[in-house]
């Protein structure tokens, strides 16, 4: 499973983008909103899908219900 997540900085410090694959990989950098989303796009991230276990599933379902 892959998980995406957003790491929000102090003020004047950028915002970063996590993707978490494993304990053993892991990548995070700098990114906009923007970039973050379309990121979330990419890995099924940015609403549910059928078939699909994200964090819409298991956190926000009865908002998509």
């Amino acid at each position: 499973m892959v998980s995406v997540r957003r790491i929000c900085s102090g003020p004047g410090k950028p915002s970063k983008t996590l993707i978490w694959f494993s304990d053993d990989l892991h990548y995070q950098w700098p990114t906009n909103d923007y970039e973050h989303a379309e990121i979330q796009k990419i890995f099924l991230q940015d609403k549910p899908y059928e078939g699909i276990l994200n964090d819409f599933n298991q956190h926000f379902k009865a908002l998509f219900d």
